[in-house]
């Protein structure tokens, strides 16, 4: 269970009193005959609330005498005095790593048995289950921000100005990929980095969570249960990539910024299926080709990601709350509406039949024919400690690339660290 949230639980009677009258003021049942639920979502932008609010105008259409009511999460320590209170949501949308700190903490409801009584599993894509469970048992459904994560994203007029050829069905290795990456990079006269083939920095392309499968390494051991933040695995990616990128250019910085592909800055990114509308939004004249990400053996690898729909413990109506989570995972006419304004592809299998139909972009195709042609499939695990090793990664990856340690020395710091705050919280069996 996570400090924060051990905290929480234990905040004073007074607390809990006020926070029960502040939250009873907020949900008002209609009448007698209607059932009221409230449904609590991430913090995503107005667009994005918009078509939710009306996926659920259809449901509550085909579902007379059910009202719902939508608003956005505050801070998720709110959420959690909220649940410990006795006046939870219905239903609350969960990253991996809130999904395990919540479960961990007790305050969200196994859904196994609803998802058995509802046949959901089938439903969904097989490896986005993986982002929803926790000691084999299941907290959350796969729905709205969802989709494969791991493609490589090229502007493709400078790949032709290059004279290079990317092939969509090819997997690189990180090697062959970084060669490809110098000869799109463009040195000024006074030695100025005007053009990056590729900054480790960017979008995905260093996240704890994507380049695990791209250096078959993990983040932990599930045998033993330890952390391996320095694993040889994790240790030569980095090194690999300072050498190439930060000590081959030492003019060149790097930017954190997910989008720099669209500013013409950078040549080549990893990004999700998400992405290729956003950047043509953003840059219209841009000219995108998305190929399978570098691995360390050249495998074609794809990564699901998903937030969920949870049931927090003490929620009024369980069963109805799931009719509601099995719309909004698997009602197709919802999920295109919610492709269409921002590009998220959701979890639920039959969407990918239809998807291809509503696709005019080989960029973006390219996502879905991935899931079928992919040689490894994997998803992020929910975990305790998860939000903690991404925090460490990156603080480990930051001192790597700027030069200030070695790959080894920094992950052992940050591995040392994470067993710690593991042992500290109760992780380690």
């Amino acid at each position: 269970m996570s400090t924060t949230f051990q905290r929480i639980i234990r905040c004073s009677w007074f607390v809990v009193v006020g926070i029960m009258v502040l939250c009873t003021s907020l949900i008002v049942r209609a009448d007698s005959d209607t059932i009221t639920l409230e449904v609590i979502l991430n913090s995503w932008q107005q667009e994005i609330i918009d078509v939710i609010k009306a996926g659920i105008s259809r449901f509550e259409e085909a579902n007379p005498g059910i009202n719902v009511e939508v608003r956005q999460r505050g801070t998720w320590d709110d959420v959690v005095v909220r649940i410990v209170s006795g006046v939870a949501p219905d239903i609350l949308s969960v990253d991996a790593v809130r999904t395990a700190e919540m479960a961990q903490s007790g305050v969200l409801m196994e859904l196994d048995d609803l998802i058995a009584q509802f046949q959901l599993e089938p439903k969904i894509l097989p490896a986005m289950w993986d982002n929803a469970k926790m000691n084999g048992r299941t907290y959350s459904v796969p729905a709205l921000e969802s989709g494969p994560r791991a493609g490589m994203l090229w502007n493709k007029d400078m790949v032709n100005e290059a004279g290079l050829a990317v092939n969509p069905d090819e997997a690189l290795t990180w090697p062959e990929f970084l060669d490809y990456a110098d000869k799109l990079t463009r040195i000024n006269a006074d030695g100025s980095v005007e053009r990056i083939g590729f900054d480790p920095r960017n979008g995905q392309n260093t996240s704890l969570n994507n380049i695990e499968p791209l250096w078959n390494a993990m983040w932990l051991n599930h045998d033993t249960h330890l952390p391996q933040l320095d694993s040889p695995e994790f240790v030569q990616g980095f090194e690999l990539l300072t050498e190439r990128v930060y000590q081959k250019y030492p003019a060149f910085g790097g930017s954190d910024g997910w989008y720099v592909i669209s500013t013409q800055k950078v040549a080549t990114t990893m990004l999700g299926s998400y992405a290729p509308r956003t950047i043509q939004t953003t840059n219209p004249g841009i000219n995108l080709l998305t190929t399978w990400s570098p691995h360390v053996d050249g495998m074609k690898t794809q990564r699901l990601f998903s937030w969920g729909l949870a049931i927090p413990v003490g929620a009024e109506y369980p069963e109805i709350s799931m009719r509601l989570i099995e719309f909004l995972a698997t009602d197709v006419e919802f999920q295109l509406d919610l492709f269409s304004a921002v590009g998220w592809m959701g979890a639920g299998i039959d969407l990918y039949g239809v998807l291809p139909d509503y696709i005019d972009d080989p960029a973006t195709m390219w996502y879905v024919r991935s899931l079928a042609e992919a040689e490894i499939t994997t998803a992020h695990y929910p975990h305790p400690a998860l939000g903690t090793a991404q925090r460490l990664f990156n603080a480990a990856k930051n001192k790597i690339f700027n030069l200030e340690e070695p790959a080894d020395n920094a992950l052992k710091e940050a591995n040392r660290l994470l067993l710690a705050e593991m042992e500290r919280d109760g992780l380690i069996p």
